[in-house]
């Protein structure tokens, strides 16, 4: 089934909430930066998963990133990719990652590298 990448628009709000509530990860701010998330579904409308910008002048925090474990490392790419070219879209010349996992971190670098 075809997915789709789109950032979200002010009627996801709830949607993108109630995805990253069933995940036991924070909403907290979604409303006023829901402009801020990208959202991948399937051509039915059915969330796969969702990843946010915090931003700070010209910073960003990525957050919020949760994807179904159906979703394949082909889409997870591209979701970062999408996220990154968000993050030039804004303008900023830096993001930032928090994770306790060394492996996000290299994948972080290694999208980081490619996206040049």
């Amino acid at each position: 089934m075809l997915k789709t990448i789109r950032r979200a628009v002010e009627k996801d709000c709830q949607s993108v909430k109630d995805f990253l509530e069933r995940a036991g990860i924070s909403s907290q701010g979604v409303e006023e930066t829901v402009d801020n998330f990208l959202i991948v579904e399937k051509e039915n409308g059915e969330f796969e998963g969702t990843f946010g910008l915090e931003i700070q002048g010209h910073s960003g925090l990525l957050r919020s990133l949760v994807v179904k474990p159906t979703m394949g490392g082909e889409d997870l790419f591209a979701l970062f990719q999408e996220i990154l070219q968000l993050g030039k879209e804004k303008q900023l010349t830096v993001l930032y990652l928090i994770s306790n996992k060394q492996a996000s971190v290299q994948f972080f670098h290694l999208l980081d590298q490619t996206s040049g």
